[in-house]
C-alpha cells in the first residue's frame, strides 16, 4: 500500500460524524495517530517558513484571544500531511473528508 493510500485509509477510518459533533460542542478534538510522530514534527518544523504559507491570521487582531494560524500554499506538503490538513480544513464546510480528491485544493 502506498503512503498516499495508507494516509487516506487512516483518514477515512475515523468517525467523522463524532469528530464533527465534538468540534461543534467543544471547539477542539485530538485525532490520535492520524499522522506519525515524525510527520507531526516535520509539519511543525514548516511553521516558521513563511514561503510555504499563503496567509497568516493573528487571533487577537480579530478579537478571538491569543495565537495565530497559517494557511498553506498549494500544493500542500507531503501527501500524508496534506491529507490530514485538507481533511481538517473541510470539516467546517459540511463535506465528507476527502470528498474533493487527494488532499489538493480545487
Amino acid at each position: 500500500m502506498s503512503a498516499a493510500s495508507n494516509a487516506a485509509a487512516r483518514v477515512n477510518s475515523l468517525d467523522w460524524q463524532r469528530i464533527s459533533q465534538e468540534l461543534d460542542s467543544q471547539g477542539s478534538i485530538v485525532l490520535e495517530r492520524l499522522i506519525s510522530v515524525d510527520q507531526c514534527q516535520a509539519l511543525a518544523a514548516m511553521y516558521p517558513k513563511d514561503e510555504l504559507f499563503r496567509s497568516r491570521v493573528v487571533m487577537g487582531g480579530h478579537g478571538f484571544g491569543r495565537g495565530e494560524y497559517k494557511y498553506f500554499n498549494c500544493p500542500l506538503p507531503d501527501i500524508n500531511c496534506g491529507i490530514a490538513y485538507w481533511t481538517l480544513c473541510t470539516l467546517g464546510s459540511g463535506r465528507k473528508p476527502l470528498e474533493r480528491g487527494n488532499g489538493q485544493r480545487n
